[in-house]
């Protein structure tokens, strides 16, 4: 995997966001958008996946696991 700056995300376009996490080799994964949460997401915790909350297609948030 490629280092990727979580910080950076935050403010880009969902789109470009998850481009530049699945180009990094990371899982991007949506946890929220709009305030409205994904009804089934697993709690399990991975090295591997970026997460995104995102709020009129940008990004607010971005963490691993």
């Amino acid at each position: 995997m490629i280092e990727i700056n979580l910080e950076e995300l935050v403010g880009m376009s969902e789109r470009s966001a998850v481009r530049k996490i699945e180009n990094s080799r990371y899982i991007a994964r949506v946890i929220s958008r709009d305030g409205v949460e994904r009804a089934a997401v697993s709690q399990e915790v991975s090295s591997d996946r970026v997460n995104l909350t995102c709020v009129d297609g940008t990004v607010t948030k971005a963490w691993v696991g």
